[in-house]
């Protein structure tokens, strides 16, 4: 491993959140804005290195209900039950999936961090418009109805802002408990980072923050983490190569810093202390930081290649772990930190890039990825080595280009993803 030392800002800002460099993964064919209200999605699952097609199935526009050949909620999977379903085969495991359609193309999307105790789940979608005088959040209620796996979208609120958000997050759920307050904090990056507040009549904009309060020295925002052990560190990464480490509650920020040697694409907290993080950027390198000490960093990673390294996300479950994700390639890259040096695995391996990357929020050993072909895939870490190709045990196809996803920490059965143009789809698993 070796360091290197921050500097402080003195750099130019950037003006517009719709040409920074890590949104270029967005690549829509055109000929998604004109599909029919009914279509056909073939259904895979993972078989060795290739996927077989198990289904055909027809989906139709607005909430739809798709059997899929899923497996067992993960958060209830030991590795026994793992290897139980893949010796299974070709048995089904009929789990279902929910599909809504917006108005407008989505990129963000992010769960509640707590359901409510009728089991309603809820999450925020963003916007992406790029040529148009505003943008959207909406939040929507999962809801559940009348039989246990039912469930319909609603849309409980609507907000306008001007540019596109990157990244949604809500606020860390009080002591680890499930149960939602009254009041919900709602956190948005974009042009800046907004915090608002969410009940079950209104959502209002509580604070705006910026480094700096001059609008032309704005540099735009490409994700954003929160700290769930101490509730007063969020962090912001920017395309001015800074992080910036805010206080959501007081509204002022606690520190900046500049991260790399170009723009900053995503932080991630080790969520298991107060004080690390890590950040990834177009350096193509990952460095982990200690806030109780901020004048040196210490580099995680380096892409072999130089490539600028999109996304990296610390493990909930273990500490020792991180994934990151590196632009326009196929794989992404898990890390052990406590051998740096060599990559521990190699996730993924299908024709389409991967754009989104999740770890379970329940178990060390289980991610999943998202790609540009629209094949959503479950991983398994555990028998892993170094420099191995690791397979995926489950994998579906949906209907076009996955853009994100989001894995829910209330209810860890439940992935969102976002697909090209304009649909969530919410699958169990």
């Amino acid at each position: 491993m070796r360091t290197s030392s921050p500097e402080h800002h003195d750099n130019a800002a950037c003006r517009s959140v719709c040409g920074t460099e890590n949104l270029d993964a967005r690549h829509r064919p055109a000929q998604l804005h004109g599909m029919q209200c009914t279509r056909q999605v073939r259904i895979l699952r993972a078989n060795g290195d290739t996927t077989a097609p198990v289904a055909f199935v027809r989906i139709r526009s607005r909430c739809r209900r798709i059997q899929h050949p899923w497996v067992l909620p993960l958060f209830l999977m030991s590795g026994d039950l793992v290897q139980e379903l893949k010796r299974a085969g070709g048995e089904r495991f009929p789990e279902v999936t929910f599909e809504w359609d917006s108005q407008w193309p989505l990129y963000a999307v992010g769960w509640c961090a707590s359901s409510s105790a009728q089991g309603v789940a809820r999450l925020a979608v963003g916007s992406f418009i790029e040529e148009g005088p505003n943008n959207y959040i909406e939040i929507l209620d999962f809801v559940p109805g009348s039989r246990g796996t039912i469930r319909r979208f609603q849309s409980r609120h609507k907000c306008s802002i001007v540019f596109p958000c990157t990244k949604l997050l809500w606020e860390p759920a009080y002591e680890h408990s499930l149960a939602r307050t009254q009041n919900v904090v709602l956190a948005s990056a974009s042009d800046m980072l907004r915090l608002w507040a969410v009940t079950e009549e209104h959502m209002l904009l509580l604070r705006t923050l910026a480094p700096n309060e001059r609008a032309e020295q704005i540099a735009p925002l490409t994700s954003m983490d929160w700290n769930e052990v101490d509730r007063s560190a969020l962090a912001t990464a920017s395309v001015d190569t800074t992080v910036a480490v805010w206080d959501p509650e007081l509204g002022r920020m606690r520190t900046r810093l500049i991260a790399h040697d170009n723009a900053v694409y995503d932080v991630s907290f080790d969520q298991n202390t107060a004080h690390h993080f890590v950040t990834c950027g177009a350096d193509g390198s990952v460095r982990l930081f200690d806030l109780r000490s901020l004048d040196h960093s210490t580099v995680l990673y380096e892409s072999p290649t130089g490539n600028p390294l999109l996304r990296v996300t610390w493990s909930k479950q273990n500490s020792h772990y991180l994934l990151t994700l590196p632009s326009r390639s196929r794989y992404a890259v898990a890390i052990d930190i406590r051998m740096p040096a060599v990559p521990m695995a190699y996730v993924g391996g299908n024709t389409g890039s991967v754009n989104a990357i999740s770890w379970s929020p329940s178990s060390a050993n289980y991610l999943a990825t998202a790609d540009m072909d629209g094949r959503l895939a479950l991983w398994e870490l555990a028998q892993a080595v170094p420099k191995t190709e690791v397979r995926a045990f489950a994998a579906c196809k949906l209907r076009g280009p996955i853009d994100n996803v989001a894995w829910s920490t209330a209810l860890p059965q439940w992935i969102a993803a976002v697909t090209a143009p304009s649909s969530l789809t919410v699958l169990q698993i």
